[in-house]
């Protein structure tokens, strides 16, 4: 009913609330879905420097996928990847956020992949 928010480090963000070293967090939410999706997430997300937005199919549920670094101090980058599934009259978005040069950076992708393909859509 909510938003759902995982984490590989029991909640123990480094001071300021930053994902720790080799950690990941997957969030997960939805909202209405917008007329101009494109728009909606070009908005959302304006203060990133992202890549472009990509139509991909996540585990058989199309959508948009979006990655982008946040640097956070000189020795601290986010990577955050957003994937926007529209569906019916809601739009899902899922979050996979960690640091860059996490070693287990495929891994955490393998796993976003698995949860995106374990969510019942309506």
């Amino acid at each position: 009913g909510g938003p759902i928010s995982l984490n590989n480090f029991r909640g123990a963000y480094d001071r300021g609330g930053i994902v720790p070293s080799g950690g990941a967090e997957i969030e997960v939410t939805s909202v209405p879905k917008p007329s101009d999706l494109t728009s909606y997430i070009r908005s959302e997300l304006k203060s990133t420097e992202q890549g472009g937005l990509e139509e991909a199919v996540e585990n058989g549920k199309p959508g948009i996928r979006v990655t982008y670094t946040e640097r956070l101090a000189s020795d601290i980058q986010l990577v955050t990847t957003v994937f926007y599934i529209p569906r019916g009259a809601v739009l899902y978005k899922f979050y996979l956020t960690y640091r860059a040069g996490n070693r287990s950076e495929q891994d955490l992708k393998l796993l976003f992949g698995n949860v995106i393909a374990g969510a019942q859509l309506k």
